[in-house]
């Protein structure tokens, strides 16, 4: 279980961050440093996501999940923009498929 909440956890920051650094390098007309820092932290986090204990399948099912609430959070505290209900429905429709994909006993 543990294993499980590590490799969430990896899944949260890569996004995260991958999103931050390409969001201010592409929209925010930053440096193209922070693209780069974008495609590194991508580059290493699908390095990361091969060497969790927990299969890959269920690990890049997390990451998924995790990734459509963060865009939509990331998108109403950086871009303003209010979710309307069905991005807010479909964001709980895939956490709820993660978490199914990830702890359903086997």
């Amino acid at each position: 279980m543990r294993d499980q909440i590590r490799g969430l956890h990896l899944a949260v920051e890569y996004g995260k961050n991958n999103n931050s650094s390409t969001w201010l390098w592409l929209r925010e007309k930053k440096t193209i440093a922070l693209g780069a820092l974008g495609g590194i932290i991508l580059f290493v986090y699908g390095i990361i996501l091969t060497l969790q204990p927990a299969e890959f399948r269920r690990v890049y099912a997390a990451y998924g999940g995790i990734f459509i609430v963060s865009t939509i959070i990331w998108g109403r505290i950086v871009d303003k923009k209010k979710p309307d209900t069905y991005e807010i429905i479909g964001s709980i429709v895939a956490i709820i498929g993660t978490l199914v994909i990830f702890y359903a006993p086997r």
